[in-house]
């Protein structure tokens, strides 16, 4: 959605799914292979999730 809100104003309680554009990458630049947990109903309207990695990263996500 172009306006980054939830469908229906409904809470975002679980990730199903992730999808990187490109490699994740630790801090020395070095690939990053493991999986974050998650973190649902994030947020002051529990409309977002916080994706938490084992070490520092940059990428970008979709």
């Amino acid at each position: 959605m172009t306006n980054n809100e939830l469908s229906f104003q409904s809470y975002a309680k679980r990730v199903t799914a992730l999808a990187p554009q490109a490699q994740i990458k630790t801090s020395s630049n070095s690939a990053y292979f493991d999986m974050p947990y998650t973190n649902g109903q994030f947020g002051s309207d529990k409309d977002q999730v916080q994706l938490t990695f084992g070490t520092s990263v940059k990428g970008k996500w979709r």
